[in-house]
């Protein structure tokens, strides 16, 4: 006769129900992925004509002006005829230089004020132009890959598959 394997359903349900009362670890393990994505998103779309990344884009510095002849005068100017423009800095535009990552204050503030429960997460961005740079160029978002990305920790976390 073969072997029947039984367990105790009564003691595996309770260290799930106990479990699902703090999801503090996978909510953690969740905020550093988060930041990673966001830091990858200035990264990757901070330079000029660096396309899409994560389902998004950003506008470039927008163009200086236009003169009387209809000449376009792009934000790093045109080089031995018209200057560039300047970042808050002081620093010339260039045609290397990266949105929003002026002293790379906003990359590195980007979701750092953090509130944690055990059950919820809220995270912000305390730069005041914060707000302002996000309808312009998104950096903080969750993308369908994130979501399920948080399921699968806590779906580990419950059954206990996460070694915490």
């Amino acid at each position: 006769m073969p072997d029947v394997l039984t367990h105790n359903f009564d003691e595996a349900l309770a260290g799930l129900v106990e479990r699902s009362k703090d999801y503090t670890h996978p909510l953690t393990n969740w905020y550093g992925y988060m930041l990673r994505q966001t830091q990858l998103t200035f990264t990757k779309l901070g330079k000029k004509g660096s396309g899409t990344f994560r389902g998004v884009s950003w506008k470039w510095f927008a163009d200086q002006y236009t003169r009387k002849d209809g000449t376009v005068v792009p934000a790093q100017g045109i080089q031995g005829q018209v200057k560039a423009r300047k970042r808050n800095s002081g620093k010339l535009i260039t045609t290397s230089s990266r949105v929003m990552q002026d002293r790379s204050l906003l990359k590195h503030s980007a979701m750092a004020k953090l509130r944690m429960g055990k059950q919820y997460l809220v995270a912000r961005t305390p730069t005041t132009y914060a707000e302002f740079q996000a309808k312009l160029r998104q950096f903080a978002f969750i993308t369908k890959v994130d979501e399920e990305i948080l399921i699968n920790m806590i779906e580990k976390y419950l059954a206990g598959a996460d070694g915490k």
